[in-house]
Parts: structure tokens; sequence; C-alpha cells
């Protein structure tokens, strides 16, 4: 059943609010009588949706699921119509993206609009393109678009390279952060509370482990599973009062693993590998296949992003009685603290060897502008009425959360802007995601924010790639046994001998300079 356009802005205008959480765009469009999405100052934008020809360019995107949308599908025919564009996506596996990435730049033939992932934007060789003239500087232009006028100051500066910025961030709810996870039914038949500290974490890992939540008679529950990135790691990491990557102390900047904090956080870590309360191959487990273990019904909980939880859901529904919960805070001798979202989770920036001229280039920004419409919004934020929502008493009500997951929620991948949907319409959410953005509102005033984000240090453009790894390594070899604390001190040493003793004064430098 298509979208009707009509019942689109009544709808929007009764209930459906987009607001400006930190780091997140606004996204609200005044309308004139008639119904139609005014432009800046009450006047209509410079490039009207729906005249002209269809603008046609490339873009390569993330997929979160198996299937990318279809092109000619519905939804993907509203966004097309409503941007007065035609659109030539190429869909690559989240998974694999940043390869792919890596392999597009090595062979010089970039699509118009290249999607780059948060953390990825930051690193030596994406900085030394974005140096080398190789995408538009978009910042100056921003200033001239409805919407993207108002993106947050400081999701700006994070993206931002040598204080110019060269891309649209796809934004966030900056307290979009590091989550525990788990199976709420195997939770509630055990009979235990939601966790709200570590300790309850681990009493709660204990019982998945030994009590046979699935029923099945054998002792095979995987309590936790992890991949690579340790998420549950940065759950504890905050819990012990830890900085989120790196804290100002006595006035100088100071990376998180240098901190009494960090070792807490990785002790803990290690009791769960000691006492098989996590996957023993966490180490070499990619994010898919973190992804899958979990899907199977086999693990009884999930550190990762809270996003994720949605995810988890829709690909456990098949499970009889399978329902998801997470645990955003939890107790913390500094009082309760989350880490910060960086503001985005991706970055969408414009080759100058594929947009060659700034009229095409302003088409295009013209294009994730409208995005940010009400038709578009609605779209992504609900679907389509009769498929994937019903509207009840004036307000939408999610009717297939699994089908939404596969078939909308790919498609916020496309977008520059985030909605965060008001507490008085919240209810109309699936319940996971009613949970998701109830969260997103409730823990902003307990956001930690890294400062040094968007410095720059030369040597770790340069050193950054070798630096992570060394601390990655030195993590998981901590968490296996393979080194004890004095092996861990000793890493950290040969961190700050291959670069980064620079690392850190470089940027403490730079923060000097910034402050008043």
């Amino acid at each position: 059943m298509g979208i009707s356009y009509k019942k689109d802005r009544t709808f929007i205008a009764a209930g459906l609010t987009v607001v400006m959480t930190a780091g997140v765009l606004a996204a609200c469009t005044s309308t004139t009588n008639q119904g139609t999405p005014a432009g800046k100052n009450g006047t209509e934008n410079k490039t009207e949706a729906n005249s002209g020809a269809p603008l046609e360019f490339s873009m390569m995107a993330t997929l979160w699921v198996a299937d990318p949308p279809k092109i000619d599908g519905e939804p993907m025919k509203i966004i097309q119509k409503a941007t007065n564009t035609k659109l030539n996506i190429n869909w690559v596996p989240s998974g694999t993206y940043n390869e792919k990435v890596n392999a597009t730049i090595a062979t010089g033939q970039l699509p118009d609009v290249m999607t780059v992932t948060q953390g990825y934007d930051k690193t030596p060789g994406f900085i030394n393109s974005v140096r080398s003239g190789m995408f538009w500087e978009v910042g100056p232009y921003l200033k001239d678009y409805k919407n993207l006028s108002k993106y947050n100051k400081n999701v700006l500066t994070n993206v931002s390279v040598d204080g110019k910025i060269y891309g649209l961030p796809r934004a966030l709810p900056l307290p979009r952060a590091k989550t525990f996870m788990y199976r709420k039914d195997w939770l509630d038949k055990l009979g235990l509370q939601k966790p709200k500290s570590l300790d309850d974490i681990y009493t709660v890992l204990k019982a998945f482990r030994d009590k046979d939540p699935d029923g099945n008679g054998k002792n095979d529950t995987l309590p936790i599973v992890e991949g690579q990135g340790i998420d549950l790691f940065y759950v504890a990491l905050a819990a012990y009062g830890g900085p989120d990557l790196w804290e100002v102390r006595n006035g100088q900047l100071v990376p998180d693993f240098m901190t009494d904090e960090n070792m807490q956080a990785l002790k803990f870590m290690k009791k769960l590998y000691d006492e098989k309360l996590m996957n023993q191959d966490f180490a070499t487990l990619q994010g898919n296949q973190k992804n899958e273990t979990f899907y199977k019904g086999t693990a009884a909980a999930y550190g990762g992003i809270v996003s994720e939880s949605a995810n988890l859901k829709a690909n456990t529904a098949k499970i009889p009685g399978a329902d998801i919960d997470f645990v955003t805070r939890v107790s913390s001798t500094k009082g309760d603290r989350i880490f910060s979202n960086v503001g985005y989770d991706a970055m969408f920036v414009f080759p100058k060897s594929s947009v060659k001229t700034e009229e095409k280039l302003k088409k295009i920004l013209d294009y994730f502008d409208k995005l940010a419409d009400p038709e578009v919004l609605q779209l992504m934020s609900w679907g389509l009425e009769g498929v994937h929502f019903k509207m009840e008493n004036g307000k939408p009500v999610t009717t297939d959360s699994a089908k939404f997951e596969i078939e909308i929620n790919p498609l916020r991948a496309l977008r520059a802007t985030w909605d965060t949907i008001f507490r008085s319409n919240v209810e109309g959410l699936s319940e996971i995601r009613q949970k998701m953005t109830q969260s997103y509102l409730d823990n902003e005033p307990y956001v930690v924010s890294n400062p040094a984000y968007s410095l720059i240090s030369e040597t770790y453009v340069t050193k950054g790639a070798e630096l992570d790894k060394m601390i990655k390594d030195a993590r998981i070899k901590f968490i296996m046994g393979a080194i004890d604390e004095n092996g861990w001190n000793s890493a950290v040493d040969q961190w700050k001998k291959t670069g980064g003793d620079k690392v850190i004064a470089e940027l403490n430098a730079q923060h000097a300079k910034l402050k008043p």
C-alpha cells in the first residue's frame, strides 16, 4: 500500500515531531498554507524537488541486512520522487565496507557520493585523501539549506579535518553508545531482575551459564557473545569511572588505556573469559559472525551499540518467545554515566573526480536536504501505512516491526538526519524502538564525551593504525591471559616509544590552543 502524502502532513502536524538533541540534526520544516514544505525563512528551496529532469547520481552505501532495498520498491520510489532524483546505489555489507572503500579509492573510480564510516574518517589514509584535495569542502554551503543549516555545531566539529567540513555527517543521538543486551525472556524465566551494576551483569551471566535458560536440559548456553571490538569492555570502563577514549586530568589529555579504571575494566573482562562467561573465540570473531551467533539463539547476551537491539529483536523473531532488552547505564562511583556517541555514524563525502562542478554538488546537497522534509522523514521513521504501521487515535503504531527492520531501516543509511520522537509520541514505535528512543532522551544528561575527538595528531595520522593495533592486541592478550599487568604496562611503554608520546604531546598542544 502506498503512502498518502496528504496523510503524511496531517500526521506530522498532529504529533510526529523531530527534535534536535545534542548531536542530532533538527529536521522540522515549516509548511505553507497548501502544505508544501517551505524553504529557509519561509521561501522555497532554490532547487524544487519535482521540477526539471531528475538528478541522476551514484552512491556507495552501507548495508546492515542481508538483502538491499529494491530500487523499484515503493519506499525507494517515494524517496526518488520526493527528491526528484534517480539513484544508482551500490549497497555494500557493513562487515566489509571499509575494505571496499579502500579498494574503491585505490582504483580512482569513485561514486558521486561515498559513505565513509565513523572512525574510518579519522584514519591516516582518509585524512591524507582529504588533505590531497580529493573531496569537496561542503561547510560553506550548509547555510544555504533549510535543514542542513541546522546541524549541531559539536557534531560538525567532530567531523572536521583541520577545522573544515568535508562531508555531511549521518547524524545520531549522542547517547547512542555501547550497551549490554540480553534475552529478556530468559532473564524472566530465571526470576532475575534487570541488571543495574557490573556485579548484577556478572550474576546474570553466571545464571545464563549454569541454569539452562533455554530449557533443553544441556549446559550449552553461551552467556554473552563478544567480538574483536570487546564492546562490553566499554560498558565496564564507564562503570568504573574511566574516560571515553581521552580525558582531561590535571589539565592534560590522557588516553583511557593509561588509567587505573582501564585496568579494572580489563580485569572484569578477564574474569568473564576465565570463567567461560563469554565466548573463547572472541578475538577472531568478526561482526557478522558475532551477530549470527546471537541470531541462532545459542547466546543469552550481546555487547554492542544500543541501536543493534532492534536488529537482534528482528532476527530472533522466529525463535519462540524470544524477547530482547538492554541496559545502557550501570551504576558508577562517579554517578550515572554513559559514553558519548560522537553524534554521527558515517559521513557522506563528494569526490571532485566524480562531482566535477559546484552546480552538481549543490544539487546533491539539495537531495540530502530534502531527505529531512516530512514526507521522507515519515517513511524512514515508520515505513508505509498499511504495511509497517497503522494510525490509531491520530498516532502511528508499528504493526510489523520485523518487516520494518528489513525493508525500511536500511534506508536510513541514505539520510543525513536522525528522527527523534517526542515522549508524547514514543508509544507509536515498536516496543524495542520505544525503549531505544526513550533511552536517547533519558541518557542525554549523563553523557561523557571525548574531548580529543576533533583534534588531529600528525604522528597519529601516519602511525595511528599501528598504535591502535598495539593497544587492541594488548587488551585481547590480557583478557586471554597471554600477558599479565606487567605485560600490559610493557605494551603501553612500547606504544609510547613507537610514537604514542608524540601523539599525547601533539593533542595536548592543540587542546591548549582551544582553551578560552
